[in-house]
């Protein structure tokens, strides 16, 4: 709702519009969630002054509570305005937004706002495992804030959290993601698990994330922390170390995971095949060859 309409916003209300009202199927959101959503503080504050539902629901696929809409933008100032009229700092998100306002705070990278929330009581391990997003925690770390994630584990976030079932990661395994080193030290050495397992679709090891990005100091540290090469990949979707690291043309990756001992046995071994036939088909034949040539050394 533009600034602009504040005159016209207190006649309707002056002439009893139905302030809770929910606008068209397409935007689906009541005067509160549109004003919050905007960041716009006096405009809040005048739909609460006269009464607005500062719980109202957001449409069932893609809406937000009106405090989900502000943390979304940003908006401290609204936020602090909505939690002190009693908004549910916990509310559900809805079933394509998913997130809660904890997560969409940590999503925008606000320490600031994160932090009032949880001053609220924000349930700071709340997420869906059917839907994107993850844990406040998760969405840091895959964000690369390490500020943020201090102050989440600072108030016991789970750093274990299972990942979503989606394309998920565990903080750890996001951290890899990130290829910040610091910050992948910072969780093992806080409890981290090195072969947590991948999510069912699109998943993938911390060892796995690291070998797909040719992420060699990183693969060294979750080497020396019992990290697994020869964990198996995602249900769908999924890499093995050694396949991932062949299609994406990583040959000082393939030779570090050959050095370590990387479970093949022989031309029929799938993973073999597999990771010979990735990397051909990307173009990377010197890392077919270096395969190849270390199974024919190794017979």
């Amino acid at each position: 709702m533009p600034m602009g309409n504040m005159d016209i916003l207190q006649l309707l209300l002056k002439y009893n519009a139905k302030i809770n009202a929910v606008a068209s199927r397409s935007i689906a959101r009541t005067s509160l969630q549109a004003a919050a959503g905007s960041g716009n503080v006096e405009l809040v504050q005048l739909l609460l002054n006269y009464g607005a539902d500062v719980n109202a629901a957001g449409s069932t696929y893609h809406g937000r509570t009106a405090l989900q809409a502000a943390a979304e933008n940003g908006s401290v100032e609204v936020v602090q305005l909505l939690l002190n009229y009693g908004a549910n700092v916990n509310a559900a998100g809805s079933k394509y937004f998913g997130l809660t306002a904890l997560q969409a705070a940590a999503g925008r990278d606000n320490i600031r706002l994160v932090q009032i929330l949880l001053n609220h009581g924000a349930d700071i391990n709340d997420y869906k495992k059917d839907e994107e997003g993850g844990t406040a925690l998760q969405i840091a770390a895959k964000n690369g804030n390490t500020k943020l994630v201090l102050l989440l584990l600072k108030n016991k976030a789970d750093i274990n959290a299972a990942p979503t079932n989606y394309r998920g990661r565990t903080a750890l395994q996001g951290a890899v993601e990130t290829k910040d080193i610091e910050l992948v030290r910072l969780l093992v050495h806080n409890g981290a698990h090195v072969n947590a397992p991948p999510c069912p679709d699109g998943g993938a090891t911390a060892i796995q994330v690291a070998a797909m990005n040719g992420s060699m100091e990183i693969l060294y540290l979750l080497l020396n922390h019992g990290g697994d090469i020869n964990a198996p990949s995602a249900t769908k979707n999924g890499r093995t170390a050694l396949e991932g690291a062949a299609e994406h043309g990583r040959l000082g990756t393939v030779q570090l995971l050959l050095d370590a001992g990387i479970d093949i046995c022989g031309r029929d071994d799938p993973q073999y095949k597999s990771a010979v036939q990735l990397a051909y088909k990307e173009g990377h034949s010197a890392v077919a060859k270096l395969i190849e040539s270390w199974i024919s050394n190794a017979e």
